[in-house]
């Protein structure tokens, strides 16, 4: 059983790294994009690209995942 869980948990670093390196990314084109919304006077919110994002999925860890991300994606583009 330990054994198991030690390759599962490893699978996981793996994926966890990349979801670190796209979040990364993620956050870096989200302040691009607020300060494009400041510049050009569009509201942060765009709840037609929500739903698109919502849609994707079935899951509700996923949706769940994707509620703070763009929680935190709407914090950074407000600073601008």
């Amino acid at each position: 059983m330990k054994k198991n869980i030690k390759i599962y948990r490893s699978e996981i670093n793996i994926i966890d790294k990349s979801l670190i390196k796209l979040l990364s990314k993620r956050e870096k084109i989200a302040k691009k994009i607020g300060k494009l919304k400041s510049i050009q006077k569009i509201d942060i919110t765009d709840k037609k690209r929500e739903k698109e994002i919502f849609k994707k999925t079935k899951s509700k860890f996923v949706k769940s995942v994707f509620i703070q991300i763009i929680k935190s994606s709407k914090k950074l583009q407000k600073r601008y």
